[in-house]
């Protein structure tokens, strides 16, 4: 009988150590997906980290599209990022964007600077009211068949503040 008892609790035994193991490795997986650090919006490096960063895909110098089209927006990190957007456009003609006397951001105002132009429609078509300055930014999200690149809202919020702001280098 006591064979009988230790030969029914050795067949009980591995299903209970497998279901205890299991119990164990289930709850030493949670849900929980860790979350990637928020990014501060309202200094240029995240904005940059968030946002202009992909730019550098076409906005570099050993890219096709920068030696083509664009004479100085380099997008390939954020210390060249942030130095070109301070100057003045000086795209050439056949981009499109066609506004040479324009800043990329004036310090200041969202609504006269060529970044934001390109981003946000109602900003392109009042851009060059009341000035001697004739052009026609095109909104700009990776054109020429690119997949799109849209800032999201929060985003774009984000730039025309920092722009607004005095667009300071943090």
């Amino acid at each position: 009988m006591i064979f009988t008892q230790m030969k029914r609790c050795l067949l009980i035994m591995p299903g209970a150590l497998l279901a205890f193991g299991t119990t164990v490795l289930l709850t030493s997986c949670s849900d929980k997906k860790e979350e990637a650090p928020k990014v501060d919006l309202t200094q240029f490096s995240g904005i940059y980290s968030s946002y202009l960063k992909s730019c550098g895909e076409c906005h570099e110098p050993d890219n096709e599209v920068y030696k083509q089209y664009v004479t100085n927006l380099d997008m390939s990190s954020e210390e060249k990022a942030y130095s070109s957007l301070m100057l003045v456009a000086g795209l050439k003609a056949k981009v499109g964007l066609g506004c040479p006397e324009l800043a990329f951001v004036k310090s200041g105002s969202a609504n006269q600077s060529l970044l934001y132009a390109i981003l946000d429609v109602a900003t392109a078509d009042k851009i060059t009211e009341g000035s001697d300055v004739s052009c026609k930014p095109k909104y700009h999200t990776r054109t020429d068949g690119g997949v799109a690149n849209d800032p999201t809202q929060e985003q774009k919020q984000a730039i025309r503040s920092w722009i607004e702001k005095g667009a300071p280098r943090n």
